[in-house]
Parts: structure tokens; C-alpha cells; sequence
């Protein structure tokens, strides 16, 4: 018979074990996708973010998925992850000098930093006002107006800001 102190111990082992293995399957599966630069993996990782927040909220506004509550938790998420852009964005590597880095980042994004900024908060100021909007139980053709404000800014930073694979 296992005493309280043992399934304690037992318990917090299982535990440990289960976040081992967790934290270990992550970094193993990321690795496969790993840019080659911890820096341009956080940034990677944020626009992957942004992408599938984006889905998120496309598909509430296609009513295919999703409810208004999805929609403010997705928006507010896209604004916090906008705000973190120009920070992810100051180790200037980019396509042209990456040295075996896998990245799509334009030489632009510095030669013309307070453009793609602007952007970045463009878009963080359309997220959360579309956070607001479905806070507010906001009605479909706001939320659609809000997520093309939103989507917008993707565009208005690809296209001259991200070098086509």
C-alpha cells in the first residue's frame, strides 16, 4: 500500500516524465522545420501564428467553423502578436545574406523599416478593433469588415517585405 508522501512522489515523477517526453517530442518535431537560426524560427513561428489565427476567423466568417468568442480570442491574439513583429524582426537576416538559413525575409524589411512597422501596427490597431467588434457580439458583416482590415495588412507586408518560395 503506497503511503500519501509516495503517490506524491509517484504522481510529480509521472508528472515530469509526461512534460519530458512532451517538451522533448516539440523540440524534436520542430527541428525538422527549424530555419537554422533560433531568431528566424521565433519569427517564423509568429507569422504561423498569425496564419492560423487568421483561419480562425475566416472560418466564422465563411460559417464554415467557429463562434464570436473564437473570433475575439483570435484577434486579440494577431494584436499582441502584431505588437511583437518589429522585435522578432532585428537580427537582419534575410534572403540575401542568410548564409543557409531558411528564410523568405526581404532585405526591405530593413532598407525600409518604417514602412514595414507601420504595417505591423496597421495591423495590430485592425485586430483589435475587430477584438473589440466581437466583444461586443459584434454582427457578421462587422466582424466580415474587421477580418478584411485585418487580412489586408498580411498582403500589404508580403508583397514587398517576403520573398516568394
Amino acid at each position: 500500500m503506497l503511503t500519501l508522501m509516495s503517490s506524491r512522489t509517484l504522481i510529480g515523477a509521472a508528472t515530469a516524465g509526461a512534460i519530458a517526453l512532451a517538451t522533448f517530442g516539440a523540440v524534436a518535431g520542430s527541428h525538422d522545420k527549424s530555419s537554422g537560426n533560433p531568431g528566424v524560427d521565433a519569427r517564423q513561428a509568429l507569422m504561423k501564428g498569425i496564419g492560423g489565427d487568421l483561419k480562425t476567423i475566416k472560418g466564422y466568417v465563411t460559417g464554415e467553423s467557429g463562434d464570436v468568442a473564437a473570433v475575439e480570442a483570435a484577434a486579440k491574439s494577431i494584436a499582441v502578436a502584431s505588437a511583437r513583429i518589429d522585435g522578432l524582426f532585428n537580427d537582419e537576416i534575410h534572403v540575401e545574406n542568410a548564409n543557409g538559413v531558411k528564410t523568405t525575409a526581404s532585405p526591405a524589411i530593413w532598407q525600409k523599416r518604417d514602412e514595414f512597422t507601420g504595417i505591423a501596427g496597421d495591423m495590430e490597431a485592425a485586430a483589435t478593433a475587430l477584438a473589440a467588434t466581437a466583444a461586443a457580439g459584434g454582427d457578421a458583416e462587422a466582424i466580415r469588415a474587421g477580418f478584411g482590415a485585418v487580412a489586408k495588412n498580411c498582403g500589404a507586408c508580403h508583397k514587398p517585405f517576403r520573398v516568394k518560395k
